[in-house]
C-alpha cells in the first residue's frame, strides 16, 4: 500500500483509513461528503469523535487486512 494525496483523489465515504495529518501524524479517520447540507469532513471513529478540516489532512490509505495468526 502507498500513500494517495487527498489533491488526487478521495476514499469512500464513512469508511475507515490511515490519514496523514500536516505530513507528521497519522490517525485512523473517515471522510464525509454530506451532499444535502454542502459539508465535507474528516471524523474519528465513534459518535462523538473529534472532526478534522479537510486541509489538514494531506494523505490517506486503507487500512491493512487483520492478521490471520491468533497466536
Amino acid at each position: 500500500m502507498k500513500w494517495i494525496k487527498v489533491i488526487e483523489r478521495l476514499p469512500d465515504t464513512d469508511i475507515c483509513v490511515l490519514a496523514l495529518l500536516d505530513s507528521s501524524n497519522i490517525v485512523i479517520i473517515s471522510y464525509t461528503d454530506d451532499k444535502k447540507n454542502n459539508l465535507q469532513y474528516w471524523k474519528e471513529p465513534g459518535y462523538y469523535g473529534y472532526t478534522f478540516e479537510k486541509k489538514e489532512v494531506t494523505h490517506w490509505m486503507p487500512l491493512p487486512e487483520p492478521t490471520k495468526d491468533t497466536t
